[in-house]
């Protein structure tokens, strides 16, 4: 009964399982240029304080004008923001090469930004060759006369291992360093190898300590972390309340793992009264910002599937891959899945006429047509617009050797449902069954000719060659029989 061995995959929504660590934002260096931006001009002329109060208000014309004399004189404040100028194509022409050259002139004089700058230049390969390890090497010098930014930099390169040799330990230490100066991406990966144990001993009470003070700043990805930390109980005592605080915060700036997360707590009932509704809302919000798991959970929501409670759920699952997901060889373990779950209650919308359908097929296998047409009636009822459940039924009634269940004008007309609602090559095939079976044989010559013809032109050859035998059959005047 080939055209009976039909399955539709879609999958369970399970309680903690879905709830993973995704490893959270914040993990790449901060590609940034920077200005001479000092704020004590106390020692700076009266011609550079001129410039920069041009440079600030954007009348790049006068500050390059103050500026180019007292650069071309070695002021390596002035020498970075023409660097700037030439960088962002302010007044002058873009031009990287010579962003790089003022750049160059300062940084080897030993000032930071010029040194933080040049790094940015090596690392994107703007006017120079990209290149990860001078990069790195600009990124220390600056990084070692305390550049927050440059220390940030040094420990992602430092766990990351690019540029220079991977050294988690150094990670921990320039992390640390800029931590302290209050960067926020410093301080959110600290806390991430705190947790992790990477480069330190693992400390989930620091780890929790780091995540909350970037999470109480409104930083998303350390308040889905704090989230997550509430949820397994790890650092802090173990609060669904509060995980469900922490992600909903993370979950409004549109962090999708929250959003995801918050999804699974509603569909569960964990930390919440269970709500379908409201779950599936924040699994489509992640969905839409492109959380790969929580699109796979929405088609589940969409083909009727809703959670079940923790005790069950490993049985839930079992009959959920047994009737739904990899059916089982045999057909006797598939029908009592499918009964299970039809009698369970978990199944909502589209959910119940699938596991309906999908016990068909076993009733088929086992030539229990009286049930199979039971459950075949009732997809139809509950889904008239699920065009397999109307082929199936088309095939049995067309093909059928037990002349009890076979109707060739019902057949041809299930089987012209099955093509209105999709056009589909095999329910062409029980079409032109059907007409055979109703006596219509050159309506049943034509039909099939069509259908090898589609084959044919996909290259489907053997599957052709199959449908030719019965091709052959009606122009005989025979129907087909299986």
């Amino acid at each position: 009964m080939k055209h009976l061995i039909l399955t539709l995959a879609f999958g369970l929504v399970l309680c903690t399982g879905l709830l993973r660590v995704d490893q959270a934002s914040a993990r790449e260096p901060e590609r940034h240029v920077f200005p001479a931006t000092s704020m004590d001009l106390t020692n700076k002329s009266a011609a550079y304080r001129q410039g920069i109060a041009a440079f600030n208000k954007r009348d790049f014309a006068t500050a390059y004008r103050l500026f180019l004399p007292l650069a071309e004189n070695g002021d390596v404040d002035a020498q970075v923001n023409i660097g700037m100028m030439y960088l962002q194509g302010w007044h002058l022409e873009q031009d990287y090469a010579k962003a790089v050259d003022w750049f160059l002139q300062a940084a080897v004089r030993g000032f930071a930004t010029a040194q933080q700058n040049i790094a940015f230049m090596h690392m994107e390969g703007l006017g120079v060759a990209q290149d990860f390890a001078e990069a790195a090497k600009w990124y220390r010098l600056a990084a070692e006369q305390g550049d927050m930014m440059s220390q940030y930099n040094m420990g992602v390169l430092s766990r990351d291992g690019t540029g220079i040799k991977g050294n988690l330990k150094d990670a921990v230490t320039w992390f640390t360093k800029s931590a302290r100066q209050s960067h926020v991406g410093a301080t959110f990966n600290l806390g991430v190898m705190y947790r992790d144990g990477s480069g330190v001993a693992q400390d989930l009470v620091k780890a929790a300590k780091l995540f909350r003070a970037m999470a109480e700043i409104n930083f998303a990805p350390a308040q889905f972390e704090l989230g997550l930390l509430y949820f397994k109980g790890h650092g802090v005592e173990r609060d669904y309340d509060q995980a469900g605080v922490w992600f909903h915060k993370a979950a409004k700036q549109n962090d999708e793992k929250a959003q995801y997360n918050l999804g699974v707590m509603y569909l569960n009932g964990i930390g919440y009264d269970k709500d379908i509704e409201r779950g599936t809302l924040w699994i489509e919000k992640a969905t839409a910002n492109g959380h790969t798991s929580a699109g796979k959970v929405l088609k589940q929501l969409q083909a009727g599937l809703t959670p079940t409670s923790p005790a069950e759920a490993r049985a839930h699952e079992i009959n959920i891959r047994l009737c739904l997901l990899k059916p089982s060889n045999e057909p006797d373990i598939r029908i009592n899945a499918c009964t299970e779950l039809l009698e369970s209650g978990k199944l909502i919308k589209d959910g119940v006429p699938l596991a309906h359908y999908n016990r068909s097929v076993s009733h088929g296998q086992k030539q229990q047509y009286a049930d199979m047409i039971t459950d075949l009636d009732r997809v139809m009822l509950l889904k008239p617009d699920f065009p397999e459940a109307y082929n199936a039924l088309a095939w049995l009634l067309a093909t059928a050797k037990d002349a009890r269940y076979r109707d060739g004008e019902r057949a041809v007309e299930l089987a012209s449902r099955a093509i209105a609602l999709k056009d589909d090559v095999n329910f062409r095939d029980s079409l032109a069954a059907a007409y055979a079976e109703a006596g219509r044989f050159a309506e049943a010559v034509a039909e099939q000719d069509r259908a090898i013809a589609t084959l044919r032109a996909a290259g489907k050859h053997e599957a052709a060659a199959s449908f030719r035998k019965r091709r052959d059959l009606y122009e005989q005047r025979q129907p087909a029989r299986y």
